[in-house]
C-alpha cells in the first residue's frame, strides 16, 4: 500500500514509518518541515501544514490509506490546539474523500473528553467526533502514555532522577498509568490498516499492567540505579512549576501533560489485542535501563553529592 502519514516526523511517527516500511508499504510523510526528515527508501516527504491547509493532493494521488499522528501538547504561536487537532482533521478528512482513500487510521489519546476547561482534552475529543461522523472506513486508536527511544515520559523522569535525589510527586502518586511502548502503538496502527474487524471501531492502546504514578517513578529510579526520595507535593505546586517551565523553549512538562498525570492514562487493552493481535510489552526496569543509556543529563551537572550508581531507591 501507499500510506500517507500525517505528523510522521515526530517521536511516534518515526516508529510508525519504520513499521510501515518493514511491512513493505510505501510512505508519504506530511510534515511542516520543522524537524529534519531523514531520507529513506520508500519514503517521500511533502511539506505541508495540515492545520493551515489546504493539503496538496497531487503528490498523494494513488494512496490507499492515511494514518494521522498530528498533535501537540503545548500551544505555541499559531500552532493552537484547535488548529492542530480540529482544523487539521477537517483538512485531512476532506483530502481523504477527494483521494478516495480505502482506510483512515486516527491516533488520538486515551484521556480525550469533552472539557471546556482543557483545550487539549477537548480538541482531541472533537477530532475523534469528526472522524466518527465521516463516511470513511476509519479506526481510532487511543494510546496511553507512550515510552520508547526519544520519548517524553522516561526521558524526563531519568533526567530529573539523575539531577537530584528528591523527586516531587504529583499529589500522592495514586493516579493510574498503563505505559505502552511506541513500537506496540506503531504495530497496532499497522495492523489496523488491513483489519476488517477494526473498521468503524475505537480502541484503547495501553500497556498490559496498571501502575500508579508512584510505581512508575520507582521503576525508573531502579532502572537508572539511583537512590531516590519520593516526596508527595500538592498539585498547586506542580502547576506553578509547569507554568515556569512553559517559559522555556522546550519545557520538561506542559499543563496538558500535568493534567494527564493528575487524571491518569489507562484503558482496556483487550479489544485491540483480540482484533489486531498486538500483545503490548510490559514496562519494566530492564526496559528503563536500556532507554536510560542514551539519555543526556538535564543541565550538564547534578545536585547529587555521591557519584556512581546505587541499585536502591526509597520513598517517603
Amino acid at each position: 500500500m501507499k500510506v500517507i502519514v500525517a505528523g510522521g516526523t515526530g517521536f511516534l511517527g518515526n516508529q510508525v514509518t519504520t513499521s510501515l516500511l518493514a511491512a513493505g508499504h510505501r510512505v508519504v510523510l506530511l510534515a511542516r518541515g520543522t524537524r529534519t526528515t531523514a531520507s529513506a527508501e520508500g519514503v517521500e516527504v511533502v511539506l505541508c501544514d495540515v492545520g493551515a491547509g489546504p493539503i496538496p493532493l497531487e503528490p498523494l494521488r494513488d494512496s490507499d490509506a492515511l494514518v494521522n499522528l498530528v498533535g501537540i501538547k503545548r500551544e505555541e504561536g499559531t500552532q493552537t490546539f484547535a488548529r492542530v487537532h480540529v482544523d487539521a482533521m477537517h483538512h485531512l478528512l476532506a483530502a481523504a474523500k477527494v483521494l478516495g482513500l480505502r482506510r483512515f487510521v486516527h491516533v488520538s489519546v486515551v484521556c480525550s473528553r469533552p472539557d471546556s476547561r482543557s483545550g487539549y482534552h477537548n480538541t482531541k475529543w472533537l477530532a475523534e467526533e469528526l472522524v466518527r461522523a465521516s463516511d470513511l472506513d476509519f479506526t481510532i486508536l487511543k494510546p496511553g502514555v507512550i515510552y520508547g527511544p526519544g520519548d517524553d515520559m522516561v526521558t524526563h523522569l531519568v533526567k530529573m532522577i539523575r539531577f537530584a535525589p528528591i523527586f516531587p510527586l504529583v499529589g500522592r502518586g495514586k493516579s493510574i498509568l498503563q505505559p505502552v511502548h511506541a513500537r506496540d502503538v506503531a504495530q497496532t496502527a499497522l495492523r489496523a490498516l488491513d483489519c476488517d474487524r477494526a473498521s468503524g471501531k475505537t480502541y484503547d492502546v495501553v500497556g498490559p499492567k496498571r501502575m500508579t504514578l508512584r510505581e512508575v517513578v520507582r521503576t525508573v529510579a531502579e532502572g537508572v540505579g539511583l537512590k531516590l526520595w519520593i516526596v508527595d507535593m500538592p498539585i498547586g505546586f506542580h502547576r506553578i512549576a509547569v507554568h515556569l517551565m512553559s517559559l522555556a523553549r522546550r519545557p520538561l512538562s506542559t499543563p496538558a501533560q500535568l493534567q494527564m498525570l493528575v487524571d491518569g492514562l489507562y484503558g482496556d487493552p483487550g479489544p485491540a489485542e483480540a482484533d489486531l493481535g498486538v500483545e503490548p510489552s510490559p514496562f519494566t526496569v530492564d526496559v528503563v535501563r536500556e532507554l536510560a543509556s542514551s539519555i543526556p543529563p538535564l543541565f550538564g551537572f547534578s545536585l547529587r553529592l555521591v557519584a556512581g550508581q546505587q541499585r536502591n531507591y526509597w520513598s517517603a
